[in-house]
């Protein structure tokens, strides 16, 4: 049978801050793993990533948001040429909904028989308002989709029966049926994604048209990899646990080297960003992959943007991370006072093990980046005052990379949106635009409490971002680097929006950023 999994355009608001006037874009490492698991079961894959085409261009929807990616029209020819039995569009972040729901539309024009799912971290939560919302999908799969999709194949061709099918919801009569799933317990069985589907190279030269994902800082052949899923820690903020599970599963270490081996020889890939929620849980895991990588003379660049556990990070493993190749590493203390983190966020982590992670990666001369989250629901201007000053001295001190706080966001289905929910805290609901603007470092945020409005919070974290800029400017290595890009990699707009910014910062008061 022939499947196609489609990436939406993406829409950008205005106050959204992101990278560029277009949108951040990476390879779909999802779509790929769905891609080579339903050609292990004989089915013919194509892929149609709109965001990827000679003919991308922004479009303007009204006065608040543009579209980026290729015309509908481009993606309807692709599909009549195609004629796929099955169709999954994906959609990871709630803040794209609106991209989601008009490409499932312009599919069903084309492909009035095809069976159309989708999938993805919003439809997981809330998938009966997604059906009742859009006729034009069939089947909601939730969580991770490789068995749901693939079992979904065999449904089209009455191989297989619905309710015999996990972790998936569609409509029966005037109501919804959600059938539990089950995670994935051996990841090995799925095979390396499909980069084989899709133009590799059109993904490692966005960075010359100005577009960027992660790795901004040195733009070059980069994949990103997942090697494992599920978090144990119970983050009231996050949302893994709603898609992803409680359960710890990852992929062995050999599996792990043997796919780095392949996209260095394939692809020639220069840098691998593991972007796993829990890298460094399993120790003897992580020891081995490390063991691998040097033992085997693997020369790969790597870093771990999506973070790892301050209290793993010994010495012994900061060294061997660095000899195996690591650029950077990346923590995520969230708050600078103990309290918050027991009490609030629940992150059951020790400051203690935070600074000491900090001191042994600045004494081994390894980049250390770090995560803020500041506007909790029980937090006071003054509890937010303190993670700023937490956070300048984890810079000053020991060197630690820090852009600035998040905005504690209510995502739909966690522990903080049902208490903000509960509390009446919420100042404006979690729409997409909304997401889409609070979710940035630097966004206005949505939790209003008798402590603290979003203004607050914005202004405290100014203190923090104007404290990197002033920081940037002493270091003239620093401002020479991202004078060169802005000037070769930022559009005429991106430099209005930018240069807007430097004005708006410079008012606030700097002195306070200094202390």
């Amino acid at each position: 049978m022939r499947a196609c999994l489609i990436i939406t355009p993406k829409i950008r608001y205005n106050e959204s801050v992101l990278q560029s006037d277009k949108v951040d874009i990476a390879i779909p490492i999802g779509v790929l793993s769905i891609a080579a698991m339903l050609e292990k079961h004989g089915h013919e894959v194509k892929i149609i990533d709109c965001l990827v085409s000679n003919n991308a261009r922004v479009t303007r929807i009204d006065d608040k948001k543009i579209m980026y990616g290729m015309p509908f029209e481009e993606m309807q020819k692709h599909l009549n040429e195609f004629n796929p039995d099955v169709i999954g569009v994906a959609n990871l972040f709630s803040a794209q909904k609106e991209s989601l729901i008009e490409t499932i539309k312009r599919t069903r024009e084309v492909c009035p028989v095809s069976l159309i799912i989708t999938g993805g971290p919003h439809i997981t939560v809330r998938p009966e308002e997604f059906l009742n919302e859009v006729p034009e999908v069939d089947i909601c799969v939730l969580g991770e989709g490789e068995w749901g999709f693939s079992d979904l194949m065999l449904y089209n061709a009455n191989k297989k029966s619905l309710e015999d099918i996990k972790g998936i919801a569609y409509r029966r009569g005037n109501g919804v049926v959600k059938q539990r799933n089950e995670f994935i317990g051996n990841l090995d069985e799925i095979p390396f994604p499909a980069y084989h589907l899709i133009d590799m190279v059109s993904y490692f030269n966005l960075s010359k048209k100005g577009i960027f994902s992660r790795g901004r800082d040195n733009p070059q052949r980069t994949v990103s990899m997942i090697t494992s899923r599920g978090c144990p820690y119970n983050c009231n903020f996050c949302s893994i646990h709603l898609h992803m599970g409680k359960p710890f599963r990852y992929n062995s270490p050999k599996y792990i080297l043997d796919h780095i081996k392949l996209l260095i020889d394939r692809y020639k890939v220069e840098e691998v960003l593991f972007e796993d929620d829990n890298l460094t849980l399993n120790k003897k895991r992580f020891d081995e992959i490390l063991d691998g990588i040097i033992n085997q003379n693997i020369k790969i660049k790597w870093s771990t943007p999506n973070g790892v556990r301050a209290d793993t990070l010994t010495r012994e493993l900061v060294r061997k991370c660095k000899k195996a190749g690591c650029s950077s590493l990346t923590i995520a203390p969230e708050s600078g006072k103990q309290e918050t983190l027991d009490k609030i966020i629940d992150k059951d982590l020790d400051l203690k093990d935070v600074i000491k992670a900090a001191k042994i990666c600045k004494e081994e001369k390894l980049p250390l980046y770090a995560f803020f989250v500041i506007g909790f629901p029980g937090e006071t201007k003054a509890d937010m005052l303190q993670t700023v000053r937490f956070a300048k001295m984890l810079r000053d001190r020991y060197g630690v990379i820090i852009n600035g706080a998040f905005q504690a966001t209510p995502l739909i289905g966690t522990r903080l949106y049902n208490e903000a929910k509960e509390k009446g805290y919420l100042v404006m609901e979690p729409t997409p635009e909304n997401l889409a603007k609070a979710t940035q470092v630097g966004g206005m945020g949505l939790i209003k409490t008798p402590e603290f409005t979003p203004e607050d919070v914005y202004k405290i974290n100014q203190e923090l971002i104007v404290g990197n800029y002033i920081k940037t400017i002493k270091a003239p290595m620093q401002i020479i680097k991202k004078i060169y890009y802005f000037i070769f990699f930022r559009s005429f707009k991106s430099k209005v929006i930018i240069l807007k910014r430097i004005v708006t910062l410079a008012k606030t008061n700097i002195a306070n950023a200094l202390f």
